[in-house]
C-alpha cells in the first residue's frame, strides 16, 4: 500500500512465462502428416537423383528432415506470438513479395535462375528462394489484415473487396508471367479466405467468373505456348519433368 491509502497493483504479467497457445489437435495432426508424407515423396523421387550426383540415396533425405525439424519447432515456437501482431507487416511483406517477383521479370539477372525459359528462382549464395512460394504466405497476410479491418471485411465494396481484388491481381499477375499454376494456386486460397469469411454466394460466384475469365485471358493472349504445346513445354510438363530434367543435364547426352 502506497503513501495516502492508495493501493498499487503490480503488473505481474511482464514477469509471466508466455505459454504455448492451444489449437486444434487434428489440425496441427494433419499439418504432421502431410510433412511426413511430402518428405517421403521427396526421397522417393529424388532416390536416384541423389545417387547419380552424390553417391547417396539420402542427400536429400537428410536435408528434408533437417529442414522439417526446424519448421515444426518454428511452428511450436510461434504459438507463443500473438498473431495479432502480423498485420504490422503486411505492408512490408507485400513490398518485399512484389520485388522479388518484379526481379523474374529479368532472367539476365545473375542472381536469377530459370528453368525451360520460365524465371523461378533467386539465388543468393547458398539461400534459394521461389518468389511464388512466398507469394502464398504474403496473400493470406494481406488479405486477412484487409478484411479483419474495422469497417471492412466482405461486406464492404471499397474497403474489403477491391483492395483484396487489387493485391490477388497484382501478385497472380506478377507470378503467371512465369509460373502460371502458383498464380492459379494463389487465387485459390483467396477464394478460399473470402469463402470463409462469409462473402455472398453471388458475390463469391462473381470473383470466381473474375479468375477463369483471367485464366481464360493468359491463354487466349499465350505467345510463348506456355499453356499449349508450341514451342515450350506445357506448364503441367514443366512441373512434373524438374526432377527429370535436372537428372538428364547431369547424366549426359547417354541418358536421353
Amino acid at each position: 500500500m502506497a503513501p495516502g491509502g492508495k493501493i498499487i497493483k503490480l503488473n505481474r504479467r511482464r514477469h509471466e512465462p508466455k505459454k504455448m497457445k492451444s489449437g486444434d489437435f487434428w489440425l496441427v495432426a494433419l499439418v504432421l502428416v502431410l510433412v511426413v508424407f511430402g518428405v517421403v515423396m521427396v526421397f522417393s523421387a529424388s532416390y536416384y537423383y541423389a545417387i547419380s550426383k552424390y553417391g547417396t540415396p539420402y542427400y536429400y533425405l537428410k536435408r528434408d528432415i533437417m529442414w522439417a525439424c526446424v519448421g515444426t519447432f518454428i511452428m511450436f515456437a510461434a504459438t507463443m506470438f500473438d498473431y495479432h501482431k502480423l498485420r504490422y507487416f503486411c505492408i512490408l511483406a507485400l513490398a518485399v513479395t512484389l520485388v522479388m517477383l518484379g526481379l523474374l521479370l529479368v532472367p539476365s539477372l545473375p542472381f536469377v535462375r530459370s528453368l525451360n525459359g520460365s524465371a523461378r528462382w533467386i539465388v543468393l549464395g547458398p539461400i534459394t528462394l521461389m518468389p511464388g512460394e512466398i507469394a502464398k504466405v504474403t496473400a493470406i497476410l494481406c488479405i486477412s489484415t484487409i478484411l479483419a479491418k474495422p469497417g471492412g471485411g466482405v461486406t464492404s465494396l471499397t474497403r474489403g473487396i477491391l483492395p483484396v481484388l487489387g493485391v490477388t491481381g497484382c501478385l497472380c499477375g506478377l507470378i503467371a508471367v512465369n509460373n502460371a499454376m502458383t498464380a492459379a494456386t494463389v487465387a485459390v486460397i483467396v477464394m478460399g479466405i473470402l469463402f470463409v469469411a462469409g462473402l455472398r454466394m453471388i458475390y463469391f460466384i462473381g470473383v470466381a467468373g473474375l479468375g477463369v475469365a483471367g485464366i481464360v485471358a493468359m491463354i487466349l493472349l499465350d505467345e510463348d505456348g506456355r499453356f499449349s504445346q508450341d514451342g515450350k513445354e506445357s506448364e503441367i510438363e514443366l512441373e512434373a519433368g524438374a526432377y527429370d530434367f535436372r537428372y538428364r543435364e547431369q547424366a549426359g547426352p547417354e541418358s536421353r
